[in-house]
């Protein structure tokens, strides 16, 4: 709870707060508790750097650290900003990355796998990846 007030109470907004996309009344409540609150003023060291801070700089951060998930930009967004579009390395293959729309991936349209198939590939895969000993040294998936 110290971290959420720490948090919230760090990201202080300016006028009345559109807290309606936390849905549990509770955590709206405490929320508008934190608010409530004046914020910490800032200190020697705080004030120093935030003279020397660029205005579209303060204006990134803050957009970036708003409250509201809604009110906050993609990180495609936040790299299409002015400060960070020099930090954007092209990639050769972009319209690879891009899902393709033509495929159906609901699960209905999977084709059936038998259960001990379905585990013994999922068991395979745990073997890969996590470096269990294989299933020739005795190692077999358990149920």
């Amino acid at each position: 709870m110290d971290q959420l007030r720490l948090v919230a109470g760090g990201l202080h907004p300016e006028g009345d707060v559109d807290l309606s996309f936390i849905e549990n009344e509770t955590a709206r409540r405490f929320i508008m508790g934190v608010y409530a609150k004046k914020p910490a003023p800032m200190s020697c060291e705080e004030r120093l750097l935030a003279a020397h801070v660029p205005p579209n700089v303060v204006r990134l951060i803050m957009d970036l650290c708003a409250f509201n998930p809604d009110d906050r930009p993609s990180a495609s967004e936040a790299l299409e900003d002015p400060m960070l579009c020099d930090l954007v390395v092209p990639h050769p293959q972009r319209d690879l990355l891009a899902p393709r729309s033509d495929q159906d991936w609901s699960i209905d349209a999977l084709p059936e796998v038998p259960e001990a198939r379905l585990r013994r590939m999922l068991w395979d895969e745990l073997q890969r990846y996590r470096r269990i000993p294989s299933t020739s040294t005795g190692g077999e998936p358990s149920p």
